[in-house]
């Protein structure tokens, strides 16, 4: 007897503030990416018309929301270029936008896909505002001079130190290894790493 419930109509009340899910046709699927691998995130609440099968406890590490006309790629921290590249291959041939956020910069639009939200507790560092995937990747996936990642200094945030190699230019890699791509990955892993080191480039 002490509950109330009041039925709203989107619109009709003007002081009320309304918040759309943008390009949600779908009841969202999870699917987490943890270092080298991906598995979907299973509820035992979900079913296709549920329209909250997901708590915000689900979200770590990185967390790709599919809502149907668009993907959110939710990142604790900063993403890695293998997630972002992760995302782009599960968005490919999809229709709608596909937006990279950070822990503590969710727009209202993510936060409507939750029946419930709390603010993150203290102790975080937050995460750049929301940005286009395709205008990050073009950060991460663009070449370098040799020195600049050698010194590791003035790199984008994200960038993959534990192998500089893909951001050499053709010919800065034969440069310094005086042979191809191509001729460089024909030869063992050892030798690869020593070669690496002797380059500055480890």
């Amino acid at each position: 007897e002490s509950v109330r419930i009041e039925h709203q109509v989107q619109g009709d009340d003007k002081t009320l503030p309304w918040i759309r899910a943008t390009g949600r046709t779908k009841t969202p699927r999870l699917y987490r990416i943890y270092e080298l691998e991906a598995s979907e995130v299973l509820s035992a609440q979900y079913h296709e018309l549920c329209p909250f099968p997901a708590n915000q406890s689900a979200l770590m590490d990185t967390i790709l929301v599919d809502v149907g006309d668009r993907l959110w790629v939710w990142n604790e921290r900063i993403p890695t270029t293998f997630a972002l590249r992760v995302a782009e291959l599960f968005w490919k041939d999809r229709v709608g936008g596909v937006t990279v956020i950070g822990k503590g910069k969710e727009p209202d639009e993510f936060i409507a896909l939750f029946a419930e939200w709390n603010d993150w507790p203290e102790g975080f560092d937050p995460q750049s505002p929301p940005r286009p995937l395709r205008d990050i990747l073009a950060e991460r996936t663009q070449t370098f001079d040799v020195e600049m990642l050698r010194s590791r200094k003035s790199l984008p945030e994200g960038i993959d130190t534990k192998n500089l190699l893909q951001y050499l230019t053709p010919t800065d890699f034969r440069r310094v290894f005086a042979m191809s791509e191509e001729e460089f990955a024909k030869l063992p892993a050892w030798k690869q790493i020593r070669l690496k080191k002797e380059a500055g480039l480890f």
